[in-house]
């Protein structure tokens, strides 16, 4: 799904067990102007979700090999939409995409 940034995407996969893969593509605002479209994708055993105030939701962070920082967050309605927000910051701060809203559709994996 789309994401508030142009060229931005967010992709959520689940499974039985959960969130099992977070696809995200951004821009990041740097001292020297904007950079991307970028991309990172993480897998791992699934992430459970929990209940909250009605709706499934889920709240990850993580780091890439680059020492990036990524903190996503989202909840998923009984429509077949997750929707939430993505940040991404540099591993030396100089560079980060501010908070992001983002919504897409649910793929079963």
């Amino acid at each position: 799904g789309g994401s508030a940034q142009r060229f931005g995407r967010v992709s959520v996969t689940l499974a039985a067990g959960g969130l099992t893969a977070l696809s995200v593509r951004f821009n990041l605002s740097c001292p020297r102007g904007w950079r991307g479209p970028l991309s990172a994708t993480e897998t791992n055993s699934p992430l459970v979700l929990m209940r909250s105030n009605g709706a499934w939701s889920f709240a990850t962070s993580f780091h890439d090999q680059r020492g990036w920082h990524y903190a996503v967050g989202g909840s998923f309605s009984t429509f077949g939409t997750a929707h939430g927000t993505l940040s991404v910051t540099t591993g030396n701060g100089r560079c980060a995409s501010n908070v992001i809203a983002w919504r897409a559709a649910i793929h079963s994996g």
